[in-house]
């Protein structure tokens, strides 16, 4: 689902672009100063101390 989510932020902001986004698929990958970082809601709860020190606002998407 997360690289769903990716293709369709490429899709609808084509401004986008490739180095503004970034997919976290397993705990040790880091989350960057992208402007969209794509994180499944298990790996949220992990990442919680990383996510509350880096940004703002974190937008969360359930995908079922």
């Amino acid at each position: 689902i997360a690289f769903l989510f990716l293709q369709a932020f490429h899709r609808w902001l084509p401004s986008l672009s490739p180095g503004s986004t970034n997919v976290i698929v397993t705990g040790k990958d880091n989350l960057t100063a992208s402007l969209i970082n794509i994180v499944s809601f298990d790996l949220l709860s992990k990442m919680e101390k990383q996510l509350k020190s880096t940004f703002q606002v974190v937008i969360i998407v359930s995908g079922t």
